[in-house]
């Protein structure tokens, strides 16, 4: 297996902000027409959408092996769920 990609905290974090930013302006579209669903951002667009979390996560670690993306949950208050995909268990993928 190939080595992952170093990345330092300044990188995630300036990735992550750059989501959030793009996810807040585009918060109210989605909340009308998506509430409760999962969105993989990356590079402050949003490239899919998803029911549950785990599968945000197990297509976000398929797509990206720098873990550079954020996921959030299509809600009334935005909370940023990026660090959480990160801990979940995804053996019985």
């Amino acid at each position: 297996m190939a080595a992952r990609p170093r990345r330092n905290v300044e990188q995630v974090r300036a990735a992550v902000d750059l989501n959030y930013e793009a996810f807040t302006a585009k918060h109210a579209q989605l909340l009308a027409n998506f509430r409760g669903k999962f969105a993989l951002l990356r590079d402050g667009e949003i490239v899919e959408l998803f029911t549950t979390l785990r599968d945000a996560h197990l297509a976000a670690k398929r797509r990206y092996d720098d873990d550079l993306y954020s996921i959030q949950e299509i809600t009334d208050a935005p909370v940023d769920l990026t660090y959480l995909g990160r801990v979940l268990d995804t053996r019985s993928a």
